[in-house]
């Protein structure tokens, strides 16, 4: 297995962590704290996310392409970590004052100070998970087991504490323990990897990259969070709380199936310095055709199912949810194809293209938003969600093909995969009519069991792919 596979695995495995986990604790908290109580953290997460651009998350793919850049060199390595990691302390620093000014004088904030506080700490944690480092030397290995260490340990500590609808402030407290822990843990093995000595350290050529850094990075958040922030401040706390669990529904499923997208950027970025043109065509036609794979299926299942797993998962509180879960669940096609592209744009030093793409998604963004959310509340914000991906992927295509048409994403398998996914899931759904949990169990493996085995048949190439490394496993064992 060479090491771009390895690392997408491991990927992949840190995705399964990072969604499963939120499965477990995500049902229990919400319906322990309920909409409005749940709608009150969220609203916060979604201002200190905004802020936290500026405090350096707004630098991960920056950081991550210029470390990518250096990996073969330990010197230049060390010197250039340094450097970003100066540049991300000044700034957390001065972003953590003006938040403390933001939540002091915000009437909003104010019946809610000691959870926005204690929020706000978490700009410093962000400091430290040093994300962008392991991912530009590609040690996903780390990554991995970091989480899964940190993750379990979150879990132990939600059952244990949190069991009233006022432990608001004490979830997100405990969510800032296990972030403390990370830090602890990437300090400690960083140390592994650099030298740490006096490097004539220079910052004039990081800042203009940075600084369109956290403008791309900015505008993508803000369009993104809009919603929430707008919903959160017209409307009553538990219509945030029905957006973001059937928004959440679909994110943590993107975020599985996109999970590839982490290791790309890298990759591209390593393979741009080289100026390997093939090997970035390759990469972009074979991750696009595998997500969809997977993508087409899972869109259409989430629709059908949405009302079964809201159910199931968040109980009768969070039925308004599933029609926001129904709207987004197009957005598991749409948005690992925008990544992909994004990535390719990005690793390849067109940033600018990036910053028309987001500045034209957050002028559609705040026009429908203004328009929707007044007047349908969640269900405004869950459609312009939806429209300002579509957005985004549009402008990207376009810019696409006027820059290598070779790079284009299209195959002609995804029709394959949209008329096959149709038929094994939506003939057992209608079939079988599933209304308990039993029922709905036995739909989806009839559907997911229908759904490889008619492409199986075909002999689609991912598909025998997948079925061989499974017969290699167990022929091992």
């Amino acid at each position: 297995m060479n090491s771009f596979s390895r690392n997408t695995m491991y990927s992949l495995l840190n995705q399964f962590i990072t969604v499963s986990i939120p499965l477990i604790t995500f049902p229990y908290v919400s319906r322990v704290l309920g909409p409005e109580n749940y709608g009150t953290v969220n609203f916060a997460i979604s201002i200190i996310t905004l802020f936290a651009i500026f405090g350096g998350i707004g630098l991960v793919g920056y950081a991550t392409r210029e470390i990518a850049k250096y990996r073969d060199n330990i010197e230049k390595l060390s010197k250039a970590f340094l450097e970003l990691f100066l540049i991300q302390l000044f700034l957390t620093i001065c972003v953590f004052v003006i938040y403390l000014l933001f939540i002091f004088y915000s009437k909003e904030v104010n019946t809610n100070l000691n959870l926005f506080l204690i929020v706000g700490f978490t700009l410093f944690t962000n400091l430290f998970t040093f994300h962008w480092f392991f991912m530009g030397i590609e040690n996903f290995k780390y990554i991995t087991t970091r989480d899964a260490i940190v993750k379990v340990f979150f879990v132990i500590l939600i059952f244990s504490f949190i069991n009233d609808k006022n432990d608001n402030v004490l979830y997100v407290f405990l969510n800032l323990t296990s972030l403390i822990l990370s830090a602890l843990l990437n300090c400690w093995f960083l140390i592994k990897k650099i030298k740490i000595k006096p490097y004539k350290l220079v910052f004039r050529h990081h800042l203009k990259p940075v600084t369109l850094a956290l403008i791309m990075s900015f505008i993508s958040t803000l369009t993104i969070q809009l919603n929430s922030v707008l919903l959160g401040s017209i409307a009553a706390k538990e219509n945030l709380g029905y957006y973001n669990v059937g928004l959440k529904l679909a994110t943590m499923i993107v975020n599985i199936i996109s999970s590839g997208l982490l290791v790309m950027l890298p990759r591209l970025s390593y393979l741009n310095s080289k100026d390997d043109t093939n090997g970035q065509v390759n990469i972009m036609k074979k991750t696009s055709s595998v997500l969809m794979f997977f993508s087409i299926p899972a869109s259409i299942g989430l629709f059908l199912y949405s009302k079964q797993i809201i159910l199931l998962l968040f109980g009768e509180n969070y039925i308004s949810a599933i029609i926001v879960s129904q709207i987004t669940a197009i957005c598991l096609i749409i948005m690992p194809l925008t990544g992909i592209l994004y990535n390719y744009i990005y690793s390849n030093n067109k940033e600018h293209l990036a910053i028309i793409t987001m500045i034209i998604s957050l002028i559609v963004s705040i026009s429908i938003n203004f328009l929707l959310v007044p007047k349908y509340l969640f269900i405004g914000a869950a459609i312009s969600f939806v429209v300002v991906e579509l957005v985004k992927l549009i402008i990207y295509i376009f810019f696409m093909n006027r820059l290598n048409k070779e790079m284009s994403i299209y195959s002609h398998r995804y029709i394959k995969y949209f008329l096959i996914s149709t038929f094994t899931l939506v003939i057992p759904y209608l079939v079988i009519n599933p209304s308990n949990g039993l029922m709905t169990t036995i739909s989806m493996i009839l559907s997911v069991c229908s759904y490889f085995l008619l492409l199986f048949i075909l002999r689609d190439p991912f598909c025998l792919v997948l079925f061989n490394g499974l017969k290699t496993r167990l022929s091992k064992e």
